[in-house]
């Protein structure tokens, strides 16, 4: 964000590049928050710098329709894949979300949940995303929406224990 200033910023891509190089793989939820930058143009500035380095995209559509204009998830994909990133997961809300990888898309219907502590479900959704990846799951997707991405917004505080992969 803005907050930590382009020298910050430009010494973790240099560091993710690296990882990279190295074999790891990069995961990057851009979470835009407008009153977190003073400039729109710097924040998409930085962001398309943070997607060079990225592998998985996890970004949620309302947010990048703000930021870029985009005007469906779709066109979201587009955009990231520009940057040349492999494998992503348009987050709508309560709509299907757009699961891209691989070259195939998908819409994945979301689940109904009442929400009582939203705190750390986009973390929680990613870090399942990305474990059934890393598993060879061919569905892990469908395997996050039932099994990752209630679990955090249906109790309060973050107290319920995390899922396991079977």
């Amino acid at each position: 964000d803005q907050s930590r200033g382009p020298a910050a910023r430009a010494t973790l891509l240099a560091a993710l590049a690296a990882a990279r190089s190295k074999g790891s793989v990069v995961a990057f939820d851009p979470n835009y928050r407008p009153r977190l930058w003073k400039d729109a143009a710097k924040a998409r500035a930085a962001i398309d710098e943070a997607l060079g380095v990225t592998d998985i995209a996890l970004p949620t559509f309302p947010d990048e329709q703000t930021l870029y204009g985009d005007t469906t998830p779709e066109a979201t994909a587009d955009r990231l894949m520009v940057h040349g990133v492999r494998d992503m997961v348009v987050k709508d809300g309560e709509k299907p979300a757009l699961v891209a990888s691989d070259g195939v898309r998908e819409r994945v219907p979301a689940i109904s949940v009442t929400a009582i502590d939203t705190k750390g479900a986009g973390g929680r959704f990613n870090g399942g995303h990305y474990a059934a990846l890393k598993s060879g799951r061919h569905n892990g997707h469908r395997e996050l929406r039932d099994r990752y991405a209630p679990s955090r917004t249906t109790t309060e505080g973050g107290r319920a224990a995390s899922p396991r992969p079977e």
